[in-house]
C-alpha cells in the first residue's frame, strides 16, 4: 500500500481547481499533512487502530479542509461510531448473500459518470428492495450502502467534489416505511455526520404522500446545511435541469434521447457488483472492519485533552 511519502493526488483538472478554491488544498503541501497526519495516528496507537492509507486520510483533510485537528476529530468518530453501530459495519463482503441481493436489486446506485458539476451522483430507489424480511433485513441493506460508500471515497474526484442524492420513491408503499423503521433515521446520521463526504444535494423524486413523514425524519437529523440542500424534483425535467442527462441511467431518460447516458440501472448494477468483487476492494473494505480499526475508549484521552494536545505539537511543529 502507498505511502504519504509517494502520495500523488489522481484528480481531473476541474477537481483540482476545486479542491484549492473550495477546500484551501495545496497540492506541494500534501505529502506534509499527510505525514503529520500518519504520525499523529502512530503515536496515538495505545488506543487508536486506524488505516494510515494516503487517499484514506486525504478524504478526512479534504472534508476538514486541512485542519489537523478536525480531521483528526472526524477519523475519531468515524472509527468510534462504526464500532458503536457495528451491525451496519461488520462481516461487510459483497459475495455475503444478503449483500448481494441488495445489490442487484439496484437500491443503492452510484452512477459511473459525474454530473455537469463534477459530482458524484448516487440513485436511492427503495421502491426496489424486497420487503419481505425473508431475504434479508433493513440492516443489510444499509450495510450494502456503506460499503459502496467506502468504495466510492477511494476515487479522490468524488472526496473533492462530493456527492448529490436523488431520492426517488417510485413504488414506496407503507411497508416500505414500516420495514425501515427507526433504522432510516440511523441511516441518513451516519451518512451526514460520521462519513467524511461532502453532501451537496439531496433530490426528492416522486414522494406523493410521504413527504411530510420524510420531511420529518430528515430535519430531526440532519444538520441545517444539509437541510437547505434538499429540493423536491416535481418531475424528470427537474433532475435534468439540476444534474445534466449524459450523468444519469436510460431508464430516466426520455424515449426519444439520443446523447450520452450511464447504461441502464441493470447494467450500472452489474458493473459495480464487478468493481467491488476485485481483490483490491475486497481487501480494503475488510481493513475498515470494527474488528480491524478501533478506538480503545478506556484508554483514549478525555476529547479535551487530546485535542488540546494535539493542538500544541502542531503548533510545536
Amino acid at each position: 500500500m502507498a505511502s504519504h511519502e509517494s502520495y500523488s493526488a489522481v484528480l481531473r483538472e476541474d477537481s483540482v481547481k476545486k479542491a484549492k478554491d473550495e477546500l484551501n488544498e495545496k497540492p506541494e503541501e500534501n505529502r506534509s499533512q499527510l505525514k503529520q497526519f500518519t504520525d499523529w495516528i502512530q503515536q496515538e496507537r495505545k488506543w487508536l487502530t486506524a488505516p494510515t492509507d494516503p487517499i484514506f486520510l486525504m478524504s478526512f483533510l479534504r472534508v476538514r479542509k486541512f485542519s489537523q485537528l478536525l480531521a483528526r476529530e472526524t477519523l475519531v468518530n468515524y472509527l468510534t461510531t462504526r464500532e458503536k453501530e457495528a451491525e451496519y459495519f461488520t462481516k461487510v463482503d459483497c459475495d455475503d448473500i444478503k449483500i448481494m441481493t441488495v445489490l442487484k436489486s439496484s437500491f443503492f446506485l452510484p452512477m459511473p459518470k459525474p454530473d455537469e458539476h463534477g459530482r458524484q451522483v448516487c440513485i436511492i430507489r427503495p421502491g426496489q428492495l424486497d420487503i419481505s424480511g425473508k431475504v434479508f433485513k433493513i440492516q443489510d441493506a444499509f450495510r450494502a450502502v456503506f460499503m459502496i460508500l467506502d468504495f466510492l471515497l477511494r476515487d479522490e474526484n468524488v472526496q473533492v467534489n462530493g456527492l448529490i442524492m436523488v431520492l426517488d420513491y417510485t413504488g414506496v408503499t407503507m411497508s416500505h416505511q414500516s420495514f425501515a423503521g427507526e433504522h432510516r433515521a440511523k441511516f441518513l446520521k451516519l451518512l451526514t455526520r460520521t462519513y467524511p463526504l461532502r453532501i451537496k444535494g439531496i433530490l426528492m423524486y416522486n414522494v406523493g404522500p410521504f413527504m411530510e413523514i420524510l420531511l420529518g425524519i430528515m430535519k430531526s437529523v440532519l444538520k441545517e446545511k444539509i437541510q437547505k440542500r434538499l429540493e423536491t424534483a416535481p418531475d424528470m425535467v427537474t433532475i435534468y435541469s439540476k444534474l445534466g442527462q449524459s450523468c444519469l441511467p436510460l431508464d430516466y431518460l426520455p424515449d426519444d434521447y439520443s446523447g450520452d447516458h450511464s447504461g441502464t440501472c441493470k447494467e450500472i448494477a452489474d458493473n459495480l457488483i464487478k468493481d467491488l468483487r476485485k481483490a483490491e476492494v475486497k481487501n480494503w473494505i475488510a481493513q475498515l472492519s470494527p474488528g480491524n480499526c478501533k478506538v480503545d475508549s478506556k484508554t483514549m484521552p478525555a476529547r479535551d485533552e487530546l485535542f488540546r494536545e494535539a493542538f500544541r505539537k502542531l503548533n510545536v511543529e
